[in-house]
């Protein structure tokens, strides 16, 4: 990543950060939005650093960011049922 490019990034990322924290928000309301943006920002950043991205759209780019790491975290908090426990036998029936 060229030193314009991440010039460009925080600039952009500066500006619209109001739209991307309301956005965030609208995603993910009872929980924390904003780290959610702040973990969106740095896999933005990470990745266009690492692919060479020069270009100088981002807005479409941060928003699957949020909505893709919104859907990893709630797979990751998700609760899974032991179909071979007690608990599960005693709720079927």
């Amino acid at each position: 990543m060229t030193g314009d490019t991440v010039l460009q990034f925080n600039n952009f990322f500066i500006q619209n950060y109001n739209y991307l924290l309301g956005f965030s928000r609208s995603i993910d309301v009872k929980n924390d939005y904003e780290d959610l943006l702040h973990n969106c920002y740095l896999k933005c950043h990470r990745r266009i650093a690492l692919s060479g991205y020069s270009g100088t759209s981002f807005l479409n780019f941060i928003r699957i960011t949020i909505i893709n790491t919104y859907k990893t975290n709630y797979r990751d908090k998700k609760h899974t049922v032991d179909f071979e426990g007690q608990n599960y036998n005693s709720m079927v029936e």
